[in-house]
C-alpha cells in the first residue's frame, strides 16, 4: 500500500484531518519556506497526536548536534535531510531517515551511498532550457530552486524521471514529491508504484494551510490508484 506523507503541517486542525484521512506521516518544515513552522508550535502539535503517529522533521544542512537538539525538543520521529547532507549523516538516523534529492540531471549512482534510506525524489515542475545548469536542491515545500530560466513541461511524467525512479528502487524505498495534487497523483502511483507520495502545496488553500476538499480528494486518488491493476 502506497504511503502518504502530508508535509508542511502548521496547525493542529490540519494534522488531525490528515490523520483522520489516513496519512502515514506528518511533515514539519524547519527550513525557509512559506510552510515553515516554529519548533515550539510543532512541539505543541506533536504532543497532541495519538500514540503511534509518524512525524517527520525537515531540516537542511544542520550539524547532527543541532538536528538532535531539535528532534529532542519537538519530538518528531523521522529526520528528512533536505540539503547536501553526507551518507554518514543519513546513516546516523537510520532507519528513520529520508534523504531528499532534486532529480534533474541526477544519475542513479547518486543514490548508492544512501542505500537503505527512504529516497525522496523531488521532480521539478520545470526543466531548464537547453544549455541551462541543474537545479541545486529540492524546494522543501517552497518555491522551485533558483537557477536558469525554466519552461513548463507539458503534462504527463517525463520518461527520464520514470527511468530514474524505477532504478532508484534498487537502493531504497522511493518517496515521490514535487507538484503532486489530486489530479495527477493517481497517474504517478499507477506508473511508478512508489513506496510513498509526499504532498504539501498540492492540497493547500493557501501556503501553510490545507484545503479539506483537496486533501480528501488526494487520499481518494491514491486509494483508487492502489486498486488499479
Amino acid at each position: 500500500m502506497t504511503k502518504v506523507k502530508v508535509c508542511g503541517i502548521t496547525v493542529w486542525e490540519d494534522a488531525r484531518r490528515a490523520l483522520d484521512l489516513g496519512a502515514d506521516f506528518l511533515g514539519f518544515i524547519f527550513v525557509p519556506s512559506p510552510r515553515r513552522i516554529d519548533p515550539a508550535a510543532a512541539r505543541d502539535i506533536v504532543r497532541r497526536l495519538p500514540a503511534g503517529a509518524q512525524t517527520v522533521g525537515v531540516v537542511r544542512n544542520l550539524a547532527p548536534a543541532a538536528i538532535d537538539a531539535l528532534r529532542a525538543s519537538v519530538g518528531f520521529g523521522w529526520v528528512q535531510l533536505h540539503g547536501d547532507e553526507s551518507p554518514e549523516t543519513a546513516r546516523r538516523y537510520h532507519p528513520r531517515v529520508i534523504r531528499a534529492f532534486s532529480t534533474y540531471r541526477r544519475g542513479v549512482a547518486t543514490f548508492r551511498p544512501f542505500a537503505g534510506a527512504v529516497l525522496l525524489l523531488d521532480q521539478p515542475k520545470h526543466l531548464p532550457r537547453r544549455g541551462g545548469g541543474p537545479a541545486s536542491r529540492p524546494a522543501a515545500g517552497g518555491r522551485p530552486p533558483a537557477g536558469p530560466r525554466l519552461h513548463r513541461r507539458p503534462g504527463g511524467i517525463p520518461d527520464a524521471f520514470l527511468h530514474l525512479a524505477r532504478r532508484a528502487k534498487r537502493f531504497g524505498r522511493v518517496l515521490l514529491a514535487g507538484g503532486l495534487d489530486p489530479d495527477n497523483v493517481g497517474e504517478w502511483v499507477d506508473r511508478l508504484r512508489p513506496w510513498g507520495v509526499d504532498v504539501a502545496r498540492g492540497v493547500e488553500a493557501y501556503p501553510g494551510r490545507k484545503d479539506p476538499a483537496k486533501l480528501k480528494a488526494f487520499f481518494e486518488a491514491v486509494r483508487s490508484a492502489r486498486q488499479a491493476p
